[in-house]
């Protein structure tokens, strides 16, 4: 008799508990690939938009860097314009030089003189 009753009890209760905690882990397993495939699509996503960010921020660097290199071009060439007034100026100031030369040559100096020191640069980059 309570082996019936057991045996009764295994069938109508327990294999009905068994068949509802694989179906309960069916449906976990279910959520959960859900889940992985929700993260993939974002993860997709993220890499488009933040690609799209990447991508503007280096156009941004190249257009910034082109711009200072512009600038320090500038700077260099007044540079080399300001070492040429130098030596040309000693080059016409020494013992030997003509003078004659130098006096045909001093307003332009003079000149070039003032616009180097009257041109504007930034200095606040």
């Amino acid at each position: 008799m309570r082996l019936g009753k057991l045996g009764e009890s295994i069938k109508m209760n327990l294999l009905d508990k068994r068949d509802q905690l694989l179906a309960q882990i069916h449906r976990i397993e279910y959520r959960m690939e859900e889940i992985k495939y929700v993260k993939l699509i974002i993860e997709r996503d993220i890499r488009a938009e933040y690609g799209g960010i990447l991508e503007r921020l280096k156009s941004a660097e190249g257009i910034k860097l082109a711009i200072l290199q512009h600038e320090m071009a500038e700077l260099q060439k007044d540079c080399d314009m300001i070492n040429d007034l130098g030596s040309m100026f000693n080059e016409f100031t020494r013992k030997e030089a003509d003078q004659m030369n130098f006096l045909l040559r001093s307003r332009n100096l003079y000149e070039n003189i003032e616009y180097l020191v009257a041109k504007p640069f930034k200095v606040n980059i």
